[in-house]
Formats: C-alpha cells, structure tokens, sequence
C-alpha cells in the first residue's frame, strides 16, 4: 500500500511540529530529530534528492526507519482505532 503524497505531508508536518527545537527547548537531540524528519521528507517526495553524507540515497534500512519514524503516530492510532 502506497501512501498519497497528502498523506506523506500530513505525517511530516505532526513530526515536524513535534520535533522542532523550538518545541523542545530542553531536548539537547531536537536539531537532530528534526533535521531527520526533514531528510526523511525530502527522501520521499523529491524524485531528484540525494543524500548530502554519501552522494547517494539512503539505504532500505534507514528508508524504512525514516518510514516508520513519521507514520508510526499514525499507524498506532489505526491499530487502536482496529482494536489491534
């Protein structure tokens, strides 16, 4: 299942907000998690990114994790709305 470029949006603006530095004044990793949503979200929804690091795109497991990290809010309310 693929998710709508909405979709992908809507989950990178609740991490985004979630995440700010700005929102974590006490969090010394908030630039850091930040900065990875936003990667994450570049990743997704730019056909042209590449990582800045290695010259390349990510792997499939930091994909993943990149995946996960932004919907997983989402995919917890659907299993408890699922009773799941």
């Amino acid at each position: 299942e693929k998710s709508t470029p909405a979709e992908i949006k809507k989950a990178y603006k609740k991490q985004a907000l979630k995440t700010h530095p700005d929102k974590n004044p006490d969090d010394e990793n908030a630039k850091a998690k930040f900065q990875r949503v936003s990667e994450a979200y570049r990743c997704l929804t730019d056909p042209q990114y590449q990582d800045d690091e290695d010259g390349g795109m990510p792997n499939e497991e930091e994909m993943m994790d990149m995946f996960n990290e932004m919907f997983s809010d989402m995919f917890e309310a659907f299993s408890a709305e699922m009773g799941m």
